[in-house]
């Protein structure tokens, strides 16, 4: 029994993330919104906390490319669940993310947002060290460990969770763009952000790759595509159906714009995270899910060999328990439940 309760003890608050997120009960919650920064830099931050008490650390949870921002039911979700463990979480809206563009701007705006938090003692308690965790989905949370790693800002993270991270927007792009029964919301985002730096500008391409991506997003019951498609010229309409349908054609773009120098090059090699990471100070925690359609398993695994080569304490678990909405939980899969409260219990307790 003894042996049982020492094995149990590093992932209780695991396991009441998972309980109060799959349940959706979080207890007596106090939920309000803030402002982080000022001037031109200030920008709008939901805090949820336990009502009436002391939280054990901040916890910042930066949004994904959704198309809610921060107000998205899934992130909400999340939040609650991880302020039922005892934290104090602030998620900071984005306005470029959620529009679903991929910049370096965003990286600056996401080490502003750590650096603020971590500096404010109403918001980071004493006993924080003046330092925050980081809690990040799939491309954002590549930018989350660009931005925790930057001088100046590594030293205010405690601790780092991802969740589907990006590697590199190299390998993820190759993997999205050369699949044929892909997810369609990944793929028109990357084609949206890149492909201009092969085509050339076309707002009417650009604005249907968008639209695309929006549809998807928003499971819209009627989407906007046909009408948008419906004023592209011939020719913007065709090459937008050969990108569509033809990974082969795709690739051969992405390939022009892989290989291309100066300021262009630059800006993509901000998102090759597995070169951005040897500034980090924090213990991380790489959480993805094995059928994972939008980022592979393998960005996380490229992240996780980059750390460990810089001497970063660093835990990664590969789970079948994400990307399966539907699934039922049975006797199965309770050794996949233990591991990937592990993870998370692991990230808990470095906040």
């Amino acid at each position: 029994m003894r042996r049982t309760r020492v094995l149990m003890i590093p992932i209780i608050r695991g396991l009441k993330f998972l309980l109060a997120a799959e349940l959706q009960k979080y207890g007596r919650l106090q939920e309000n919104e803030i402002f982080l920064g000022s001037g031109s830099a200030r920008r709008s931050a939901d805090v949820y906390e336990i009502q009436g008490s002391s939280p054990t650390g901040t916890i910042l949870f930066i949004h994904g490319m959704s198309v809610l921002g921060n107000r998205d039911p899934r992130l909400i979700n999340v939040c609650r669940a991880i302020a039922t463990c005892g934290f104090r979480v602030i998620a900071p809206y984005y306005k470029e993310i959620q529009q679903l563009k991929i910049l370096k701007k965003s990286i600056t705006d996401i080490a502003g947002s750590i650096e603020v938090a971590a500096a404010d003692p109403r918001l980071c308690g004493r006993g924080s060290g003046g330092k925050v965790g980081i809690f990040s989905p799939s491309f954002s949370a590549g930018m989350c460990l660009a931005a925790a790693a930057m001088p100046g800002i590594a030293d205010r993270v405690s601790a780092i969770c991802t969740v589907g991270t990006m590697g590199s927007v190299d390998t993820t792009a190759d993997f999205l763009l050369g699949q044929h029964d892909i997810d369609d919301f990944g793929t028109m985002i990357v084609m949206y952000n890149f492909l201009r730096y092969s085509t050339g500008r076309k707002p009417a391409l650009e604005k249907a790759l968008l639209t695309a991506a929006l549809d998807n997003g928003h499971r819209r019951i009627v989407p906007e595509l046909p009408g948008v498609m419906k004023k592209m010229r011939p020719a913007d309409r065709k090459l937008f159906e050969i990108l569509r349908r033809n990974p082969v054609e795709r690739l051969r773009h992405w390939k022009i714009v892989k290989n291309l120098k100066g300021i262009s090059r630059h800006t993509l090699d901000q998102f090759v995270t597995i070169d951005r990471v040897a500034g980090i100070k924090a213990a991380v925690s790489l959480i993805h899910g094995i059928d994972d359609n939008v980022i592979p398993p393998e960005e996380s695994k490229l992240v996780f060999q980059r750390l460990k080569e810089h001497g970063c304490p660093v835990k990664l678990t590969l789970t079948p328990l994400i990307s399966h909405g539907d699934s039922q939980i049975s006797i199965k899969m309770i050794p996949d439940i233990l591991r990937l409260a592990s993870g998370l219990d692991y990230f808990f307790r470095n906040v």
